[in-house]
């Protein structure tokens, strides 16, 4: 559910593009399995969506990028969507389990 306190974010996040070698050196990626990985909260459509988490990018230059599933709200369709650490618009849900 949306949280209206002024200090929440109003604007969805910015997603990182796919790599492409015209990028540079590729990003060192880390992944998880169910259910050990960890999770984001993603604001779309005006509300926050529980978002596993399945990868992390780390590039060259200190840029983050997490790859995560998300359950779109209007749809109720699932799809898999990468967004640039950290931003607004996205929080910690739930840390690694191991």
């Amino acid at each position: 559910m949306f949280d209206s306190r002024p200090d929440q974010p109003r604007s969805e996040p910015e997603q990182a593009p796919p790599y492409r070698a015209e990028h540079g050196p590729p990003p060192v990626m880390t992944t998880w399995d169910y259910p050990d990985q960890p999770a984001l909260e993603v604001l779309v459509e005006g509300r926050w969506q529980y978002a596993p988490v399945g990868a992390r990018a780390n590039y060259p230059d200190g840029r983050v990028a997490y790859h995560v599933d998300i359950q779109l709200p209007r749809s109720g369709g699932w799809t898999h969507r990468a967004y640039w650490w950290p931003q607004e618009g996205l929080r910690v849900a739930r840390r690694r389990v191991r």
